[in-house]
């Protein structure tokens, strides 16, 4: 049987997982951000 973690364990899990889903958000900007410049140079074509 697993052993349940301590708080400390959780807390940095928790820190660790706000900093993936910072990164995510990050990502999904720049993503539209790109998709809109694709899309203005493909409409100048």
């Amino acid at each position: 049987m697993a052993r349940k973690p301590t708080y400390e364990e959780l807390e940095q899990r928790n820190k660790d997982l706000e900093k993936v889903a910072v990164n995510c958000k990050r990502t999904e900007v720049a993503l539209q951000e790109n998709e809109k410049r694709f899309k203005n140079a493909a409409s100048d074509i």
